[in-house]
């Protein structure tokens, strides 16, 4: 049986952009399953080069520090621009 066609959980069940859907489980017709399922789910970039594959939170965290780091700087030069313009 290959992959495609194997029944019962999928230990590395992926996301697949080409159908839009994560396969968890597969029965065969006719049959009674009594399973009790535990979800964890990663988020993760798509296809964009330079984060693909990436976790999104960590990655947006991280781009909230340097966008923050960014506009304290140009407040800070702001503030000195216009003191300079004071004296």
């Amino acid at each position: 049986m290959n992959s495609t066609n194997r029944i019962g959980p999928h230990r590395d069940s992926k996301w697949d952009p080409t159908t839009n859907e994560v396969e968890y489980f597969r029965i065969g017709r006719g049959s009674i399953v009594d399973y009790q399922v535990q979800l964890r789910w990663s988020v993760l970039f798509g296809d964009v080069e330079i984060i693909s594959g990436k976790p999104v939170v960590p990655f947006l965290r991280e781009a909230a520090r340097e966008v923050g780091g960014v506009i304290a700087g140009i407040k800070d030069a702001t503030a000195e621009i216009v003191r300079d313009q004071d004296s």
